[in-house]
């Protein structure tokens, strides 16, 4: 958990969190250990009592924390022990002190992205279907109507695409963390990497900023939901259009059904998502998995060369 060691865990609205000595809280996936900074928990910083051994020296001064929830509410409780090795007892010194935590306070902040495995087949079987967009992978970062664009590399984009900026400002929300793909589209609405390039160059085709999924929403971080259960919270945040925001389309289907049909779109390729997946950032995990429209096609390549020596013919 960052400079600090993680040292005390809790559960609390089926998710786990952590605190370090510094008092900040984590949101933490048991599954794969990454914790990921939800904001200060606004509790004093942990200080540690002077040692004070008993007059028998064998016991002395540490400081417990324990985070609990109770009746819909996240605590901390703190209090002193003295800790006795010999039989390795403790009692306590000091009435604890009790603090609420409220996890869905933290400010949204950015995410390395989820990245998806490349396969040469479709998977088989049920899975969530998305278009494979030609553009810019983003993360828009939303908080107090203060609006961050990043690149998949953490570098900033908000002066490149001012509308996109402006349109998540526009969101009913504190803040939120958004992933998706900016893109330039043609005629036949396809995105098409060159002209986002021309827009580069001031050549400005239609830009639109496809959102496929929500990590954080109102202080509360939702990476750690299933799939299914961030993609109806996006859905329900993006309900009103605000152009040129627009919600990716899901498509439930056989992926090697919906690569056939992207073909025949004329379409890069699509990208499947396993159901009940969980958003794991910076992790190419397998829970996605991107498919590439086959552009290959067989020729011929024909030429002569000058008859040398012996050789009457070409």
């Amino acid at each position: 958990c960052g400079p600090n060691s993680a040292n005390w865990i809790g559960h609390f609205d089926g998710r786990y969190y952590a605190t370090d000595f510094a008092q900040n809280l984590y949101s933490v996936n048991p599954e794969t250990g990454a914790a990921r900074l939800i904001g200060p928990t606004g509790i004093p910083p942990l200080t540690f009592p002077p040692f004070s051994p008993d007059p028998d020296g064998v016991s002395f001064d540490v400081f417990g924390e324990t985070l609990f929830s109770s009746h819909g509410k996240f605590y901390a409780y703190f209090t002193t022990l003295a800790v006795n090795f010999t039989d390795d007892t403790f009692r306590f010194l000091i009435p604890g002190a009790i603090y609420e935590i409220n996890p869905r306070t933290g400010h949204a902040t950015f995410v390395a992205p989820m990245k998806a495995l490349s396969t040469v087949e479709p998977p088989t079987g049920h899975w969530h279907c998305e278009i494979k967009f030609d553009g810019y992978r983003a993360l828009a970062v939303l908080n107090a109507g203060k609006v961050e664009l990043w690149s998949r590399n953490h570098l900033p984009l908000g002066g490149d695409y001012v509308e996109i900026v402006a349109a998540v400002a526009r969101l009913k929300c504190r803040n939120a963390a958004l992933d998706g793909e900016i893109v330039a589209l043609d005629n036949a609405g396809r995105s098409r990497f060159q002209l986002l390039q021309g827009a580069e160059r001031d050549e400005r085709p239609p830009i639109v900023f496809y959102i496929f999924d929500l990590l954080h929403l109102d202080g509360r971080d939702i990476a750690g939901l299933p799939i299914e259960d961030r993609r109806k919270i996006l859905t329900t945040l993006l309900k009103k259009p605000i152009p040129p925001l627009q919600l990716s389309p899901t498509f439930d289907l056989e992926p090697a059904k919906f690569l056939q049909a992207a073909e025949q779109k004329g379409l890069e390729g699509i990208i499947a998502k396993r159901p009940g997946s969980l958003y794991e950032s910076d992790r190419r995990s397998g829970a996605g998995r991107k498919c590439k429209v086959s552009g290959e096609k067989e020729f011929v390549i024909g030429g002569f060369a000058p008859p040398q020596r012996s050789r009457q013919f070409v």
